[in-house]
């Protein structure tokens, strides 16, 4: 039943040029803000001001990729450390809701940089489809 929050396996990713993931565990969605400070005169506490940002890297564990998905990722990642090709790409990560379909947030990930990618870990005892997990870093992040 729809409205009740997410869980496990409600993560969707869509960027440029690569078929859409699915991911159970994804970490590290987030903004840091170093402020400047001024001192004016002999007050003893600091004026603070905008500053510079960077956005952290999100890593994204469990992905579930149907076709090629994880072999495009691948290999925009390659190219990527080649140098062959160098372009960053655009995405949003959808969060559903448990039902796997509604809608609850969307963060549009601009200009990312793969930073890792691997294969997640291979059990005879596990009950989940489980391909890679992989690491990428944007320049900048908005809530749609």
């Amino acid at each position: 039943m729809a409205g009740k929050g997410t869980s496990e396996g409600r993560f969707l990713f869509e960027f440029n040029g690569i078929t859409s993931v699915r991911a159970t565990e994804v970490t590290g969605v987030g903004v840091n803000h170093e402020e400047f400070e001024l001192y004016e005169s002999n007050k003893p506490n600091p004026n603070l001001g905008r500053g510079h940002f960077n956005c952290d890297t999100i890593n994204v564990r469990h992905a579930h990729a149907l076709n090629q998905a994880g072999a495009e990722f691948y290999r925009w990642m390659k190219d990527f450390i080649d140098g062959t090709n160098v372009e960053r790409r655009g995405g949003r990560l959808i969060v559903l809701d448990e039902d796997g379909e509604s809608l609850v947030q969307v963060y549009e990930l601009i200009n990312c940089v793969p930073k890792k990618m691997e294969a997640d870990s291979m059990t005879a005892g596990g009950k989940n489809a489980s391909f890679f997990k992989f690491q990428l870093r944007p320049e900048e992040i908005i809530i749609i």
